[in-house]
């Protein structure tokens, strides 16, 4: 303890022999815990009285007035002391006059304040002596921090009164002049080191003429330095039970401070200033309070994590083999992180995102792939493990495993467009077809140039087909060729088609005639009649008009005269009704305003009776002439009678030689027979006189 201040004040009293005390204590603003100062007071002959001083009310200085003292007399330089016995309801302790104790008013005392008890002084002898023994006192602190504030009062009626102080071990002298009842003020700070430290007081040396001299003590005031203590609640809370602020003595405590979180809102812990170490317990008492401290209780959302899974994961009919691919979405409406530890799918789906956090407010899109393994249906629910506080977690997923499909496609069709002049157009169909168990789709058809179609793209069903018109217009006089191909989704099957076609130079209008049949009518009795055709064809490219159609004497037609378009013909029935046992025939004509070809064919007929070449299907062939009945024939007289050869085949025939018998000469011998018939006429000129019969032989390429 060590000594701050020496404070004297000047007031004029009677001679005291008693020492005045008191002590004051500072506390707190509002109510605390009581704390408590002891002050033991022992005199020369230790007689001890001792003072416990409360915690003072707040706002106030509070001090136990007592007097106590020590007394000396200097008489006839005879040197003794004594002790104030009298009038003291204990020893040492002086009553009369002055209650014990008296409430101390607060401020600095003065000489007055001190009051002014009656009591007896002692006589000295007639020299001064130091007192040997003194008077001492304790103070127990109830805190290690603090102010010790006492006021003495040496006093005398003649020379001078040298006193000492001791604390800790140290004494410092002060001395004073008797008779100005002067008051002197001793500070001290308290510390840890000074908690129960021995204040000693005793007078060292008196000088001057015969007297008398004491030394009191006043009063004594010990002040205590206090804390407010302030709680207050931060965001999403309040202060629900205690008070605040607290004024706390120091080194003492506060009373318990409750703090309530509103409504979705929970307690986290209390934090301050002033060297509050923080806490977590809600209600809160704070201990050793050693400076101003403002505590905080701190609160926080309740942590919401809410799980929702959107999204429609119905992924209808996927093949076997094959793949479909869906979205959900798992969202956090929470205000906390939410971690996804898993997700579960059930068998033939799977997901690209397993795991891992969404924050609060936030989201995270999972695609998920079916793909199933066999032809049957596929369901269940997707579940995602989280440390969720609520929500749904659980989403429906279904799909449906399909055969493998096929889409087999089949080309058909003729597009040979053979020659279209240039300008004109041809048409020819082909047909698509799908023998597959799914839909085929075409994306395209593409063809060679030339060459186009009326449908390109669309859908084939299983099963079905598609007809498709093409067109060919050719732009020049060229072949076209190439192939069309048929762009489509196929699993199978051929889908290319050989295509082509020929332009022609434009030309004149064509009426190109062709008359082909077999008019042959071999042998047909007279009155009877027999019915053949023959075909008029028109190949040339515009209308072909037939004006008359001609036939020689024993034949008529059906049809005589009219019109055959471009490309087009007509079949006649001819009529062959001989009238005479001869031989008919010649050339059919039909008139027309053809441009070009062939318009007359042959025809022939035979009356019965006359003679006739049976057949022509070998070579050589040989006609028998037995039927050639010359009858008698004069050696000088020849006979000419004729037969006829007929080609009944398709092609001409060749005629390369005929041969006679002897007596026999014929007028034709070799060329060409084309669809008809070649008439010889042969001569008999007789040598002799004898029966001839011969064979003549034709030479030909016949078959």
């Amino acid at each position: 303890m060590k000594t701050k201040e020496v404070v004297r004040t000047t007031s004029r009293l009677r001679i005291f022999t008693a020492i005045f005390l008191s002590l004051a204590v500072i506390a707190g603003m509002l109510p605390h815990q009581a704390e408590s100062a002891t002050v033991t007071l022992t005199t020369a002959e230790n007689v001890t009285a001792k003072v416990t001083l409360n915690s003072p009310a707040a706002g106030k200085t509070v001090a136990d007035f007592f007097v106590f003292g020590d007394n000396v007399k200097k008489s006839g330089g005879t040197s003794s002391f004594s002790d104030v016995t009298s009038n003291t309801g204990a020893a040492g302790m002086q009553t009369s006059n002055t209650a014990v104790p008296v409430a101390w008013t607060g401020g600095t005392p003065t000489a007055s304040s001190a009051g002014s008890p009656d009591y007896d002084a002692l006589g000295f002898g007639s020299s001064y002596s130091p007192r040997s023994t003194y008077a001492q006192f304790t103070v127990t602190m109830p805190t290690a921090s603090g102010t010790l504030d006492f006021w003495m009062r040496p006093n005398g009626n003649t020379g001078t009164l040298s006193y000492k102080v001791t604390t800790g071990g140290v004494a410092n002298t002060y001395t004073d002049s008797s008779g100005d009842n002067d008051l002197q003020h001793l500070a001290y700070s308290i510390s840890a080191a000074s908690v129960g430290e021995v204040i000693t007081v005793m007078i060292d040396t008196v000088s001057g003429s015969n007297g008398w001299h004491n030394m009191g003590f006043v009063a004594a005031q010990l002040t205590v330095p206090a804390a407010t203590v302030t709680f207050q609640a931060g965001s999403g809370g309040t202060i629900s039970s205690g008070v605040t602020p607290q004024t706390v003595m120091q080194g003492g405590s506060c009373t318990a401070v409750t703090a309530a979180p509103s409504t979705g809102y929970q307690f986290v812990n209390w934090t301050g200033t002033g060297g509050f170490a923080g806490s977590a317990n809600n209600s809160l008492t704070v201990s050793n309070v050693t400076a101003d401290m403002t505590l905080t209780a701190n609160f926080q959302l309740i942590p919401t994590k809410i799980i929702a899974l959107s999204g429609d994961l119905s992924f209808g009919s996927v093949s076997v083999g094959a793949t479909g691919q869906k979205n959900f979405t798992i969202q956090n409406t929470g205000n906390s992180v939410l971690t996804v530890s898993s997700i579960s799918y059930p068998t033939g789906f799977t997901g690209n995102w397993s795991g891992g956090t969404i924050a609060a407010g936030g989201s995270q899109a999972v695609t998920v792939t079916f793909a199933p393994t066999a032809a049957q249906s596929y369901t269940g629910s997707v579940t995602v493990i989280s440390d969720k506080t609520s929500g749904t977690e659980t989403l429906a997923i279904s799909g449906t495993g399909t055969a493998v499909p096929t889409k087999i496609i089949a080309l058909s069709g003729d597009l040979s467009f053979g020659s279209v002049s240039v300008g004109a157009t041809g048409q020819k169909s082909f047909t698509i077809q799908n023998t597959g168990n799914s839909a085929l789709t075409v994306s395209s058809i593409s063809y060679p140039t030339g060459f186009t179609g009326n449908w390109n793209s669309g859908t084939v069903a299983a099963g079905g087909s598609q007809a498709v018109t093409v067109t060919f217009a050719p732009t020049a006089a060229q072949s076209y060729t190439g192939s069309v191909t048929v762009s489509s989704d196929k699993t199978g099957g051929t889908n290319t088609l050989a295509i082509s076609g020929t332009g022609t130079a434009v030309t004149a209008d064509t009426r190109i005639i062709n008359l082909t049949g077999d008019l042959s009518f071999s042998i047909v009795e007279p009155g009877k009649t027999k019915t053949k055709s023959f075909m008029i064809q028109n190949s040339g490219d515009t209308t072909l008009t037939v004006s008359s159609v001609a036939y020689p004497e024993g034949f008529t037609g059906d049809w005589n005269s009219g019109s055959i378009a471009a490309g087009d013909s007509k079949t006649v029935n001819v009529t062959f009704a001989p009238t005479a046992g001869v031989q008919y025939g010649d050339t059919l004509t039909v008139s027309s305003d053809k441009t070009d070809g062939t318009d007359t064919l042959g025809i022939s007929g035979i009356g019965n009776g006359a003679g006739v070449v049976k057949s022509l299907s070998f070579d050589p062939f040989t006609i028998n002439l037995v039927g050639l009945n010359f009858g008698m024939v004069s050696v000088k007289t020849p006979k000419q009678m004729s037969f006829t050869i007929l080609n009944t085949g398709n092609s001409r025939v060749t005629v390369s030689s005929i041969t006679y018998p002897a007596g026999f000469t014929g007028d034709w011998n070799s060329g060409t027979i084309g669809f008809g018939s070649q008439t010889v006429n042969v001569t008999f000129a007789p040598k002799y006189d004898a029966n001839y019969f011969v064979t003549v032989t034709v030479n030909s390429d016949a078959d």
